[in-house]
């Protein structure tokens, strides 16, 4: 019989992959196993080495990538677990019931760190000595038994596979079926006479909660916001806590559950290699929303959660925290951020490159409350107006733009596989893709042009404009994250050329005697693009001018395209005022004038509100 060191550190392994092996006595069962072992080698097992994984798969490796096991596997490999220690199992497959080779691999790891192995229900002892003294049936018992545990589970699985496919069938034939697994906590079996029988679903007494949240976020409130509501109504999350995690409440956001829809994926082995299969089944849970409103809530989290947070504790700034690189430096392509800085009688902000930061090998910081300004009063004019008018519901505008984009994406990807595709069926078959997405991007693009359509009132434009002129003040957190929300929405790409130029420089020496300029250009979801032009005089630092492309200059709304600035630059402000016709004694209409800069301002506000009111 083998000897081992009384100092020897004995460890105690125990695994089952269901809760009926639990009631039914697995872990008891496999604890009288090692003890048995321990008592008759005199070892003596440490209770806080003994590990257990429940319900983890060995079939799968739950065990090694979720489970004490893994950890232990690890603990080895960086030489943590010391050498002569003794790991007793009820048998080989506990270790691993994964392909044979695999089930080996993991087996030698443990038995080359000089780690001891001991089956229980079999009294096998596996080391370095007991292979070197029995090498051939020390070896084929280890390969007879990790096959044949393999065996056992690819027949589990046949068994398993063949009844989700049996189920998806009876679902897919209109008949009632469960393909079992987790159902979302706001849903429950109905109850049958047996538990074979399928009763279908229903929605039970959650479904109050999960409403409630819904309405919460729809009402623009963020994930933690949405958390200290339901905990201040004293609302226990799904496991009975007090407060609800913000995971939890993303993951109810995106259950296709919502809708209805059950989606999984079904993994299996077949011929030694894993096969997954993903299933997308209408209809089969009780929906709360409707399809199309569950896509469009995707479309607006998705938006929302590349933005980010949109402040940092009090401050909400306009420039910066889009998240996801959304507002980066124009010479590298970085991110930027803002810095508070707290003065005397103010505060100042000074707006910092992120790779100059680490490498100061870029544009230096600037102070960006000027900045940060002129792009308000400027952006503000060009956002996507339905989103003023909080009574009205912009997800579907939202989508619609979402999908766009994607679809943008899909025709590139198909243009370059026609370009490498030699095979004539399948450039047949690519052109029919390509004529199927440009015909569903049309469709997109006449329902966006009906979302753009204005929808709100005068006094609500009016109403905006105030908010925007509360809004730069930046102690005004509240017209701020009001503001920036909006933005989050209508925004997708912030860059800032921070390093000053002149004019010359983008072509227009003749405007503003060539002064020197800091430049932000915005790119929006609606394609519409904006470049903002600032001067960077240390004292006299204002928004000059608006430059947005041409083919939107019929709804230029106060800035000028790229034609008209050129006329200006060779012929002078009054050619240009000529020329677009505008009368600058004609300042009856009280609009205000925070949109604009100092130029044309009181003109180009009349006409602008009077454009959207007769939209």
């Amino acid at each position: 019989m083998s000897q081992f060191s009384s100092k020897a550190q004995v460890y105690s392994y125990r695994r089952f992959s269901s809760l009926e092996q639990e009631m039914g006595g697995s872990v008891k069962r496999q604890e009288e196993y090692a003890q048995g072992i321990a008592e008759k080698y005199g070892l003596e097992i440490n209770e806080e080495l003994v590990m257990t994984d429940r319900g983890l798969s060995g079939f799968h490796a739950e065990h090694k990538k979720k489970g004490a096991l893994g950890v232990f596997l690890n603990l080895v490999e960086k030489g943590k677990v010391q050498p002569g220690s003794v790991l007793i199992v009820e048998s080989l497959d506990r270790l691993s019931r994964e392909q044979p080779f695999v089930a080996q691999a993991t087996m030698y790891d443990l038995i080359n760190a000089d780690i001891t192995i001991i089956t229980a229900t079999d009294n096998k002892v596996l080391n370095k000595e007991t292979i070197a003294k029995s090498p051939i049936e020390t070896m084929l018992f280890s390969i007879l038994e990790s096959v044949r545990a393999h065996n056992e589970s690819l027949r589990k699985q046949g068994f398993s596979i063949d009844f989700i496919h049996q189920q998806i069938q009876e679902h897919l034939s209109g008949n009632v079926s469960d393909v079992a697994g987790a159902i979302p906590f706001w849903i429950s079996r109905k109850p049958t006479s047996h538990k074979k029988i399928k009763g279908g679903f229903e929605l039970n007494d959650k479904t109050a909660v999960v409403r409630e949240i819904l309405d919460l976020y729809e009402s623009g409130n963020g994930l933690r916001q949405i958390s200290r509501e339901l905990k201040k109504k004293g609302i226990k999350a799904p496991k009975g806590g007090a407060v609800w995690g913000v995971s939890t409440l993303s993951s109810i956001l995106s259950n296709p559950s919502l809708c209805g829809r059950k989606e999984f994926e079904v993994n299996y082995l077949e011929n030694g290699k894993k096969t997954t299969e993903k299933y997308s089944l209408d209809n089969y849970f009780p929906a709360l929303v409707l399809e199309e409103e569950f896509e469009q809530l995707q479309a607006k989290r998705k938006r929302k959660a590349s933005a980010g947070r949109g402040n940092r504790g009090e401050n909400v700034h306009f420039l910066t925290d889009y998240g996801n690189r959304r507002s980066v430096c124009s010479e590298c392509g970085k991110s930027v951020t803002t810095q508070t800085q707290k003065q005397k009688n103010r505060s100042r902000r000074r707006l910092h490159c992120s790779k100059h930061k680490e490498t100061e090998d870029c544009c230096k910081s600037i102070v960006q409350d000027y900045l940060e300004d002129a792009f308000l009063v400027s952006v503000a004019r060009h956002i996507d107006h339905n989103l003023i008018n909080q009574d009205e519901d912009s997800s579907s505008q939202i989508s619609v733009e979402e999908s766009l984009a994607e679809i943008d994406i899909a025709l590139e990807n198909v243009m370059d596989m026609r370009l490498l595709v030699t095979d004539s069926k399948m450039k047949i078959k690519l052109n029919a893709n390509y004529k199927e997405l440009e015909a569903k991007k049309e469709a997109l693009l006449k329902k966006n042009g009906e979302h753009k359509k204005y929808q709100i009132s005068e006094e609500e434009i009016k109403a905006f404009i105030g908010r925007v002129e509360a809004a730069r003040v930046f102690e005004n957190s509240e017209d701020r994250l009001f503001i920036k929300s909006i933005l989050e929405l209508c925004i997708r790409k912030i860059s800032v050329r921070m390093n000053p130029l002149p004019l010359d420089y983008y072509g227009y020496k003749n405007i503003y005697g060539n002064i020197l300029v800091n430049v932000i250009d915005v790119e929006f979801y609606s394609e519409r693009q904006l470049s903002i032009f600032v001067s960077s005089e240390k004292d006299d630092s204002c928004l000059l001018f608006t430059r947005i492309d041409d083919e939107f200059a019929d709804d230029s709304r106060g800035s000028y395209t790229k034609e008209q600035l050129e006329y200006w630059n060779e012929h002078g402000f009054e050619a240009l005022v000529e020329k677009l016709g505008i009368d600058l004694d004609d300042t009856d209409n009280p609009a205000d004038n925070t949109w604009f800069g100092r130029d044309l301002a009181e003109a180009f506000a009349a006409m602008f509100v009077e454009k959207m009111i007769d939209d």
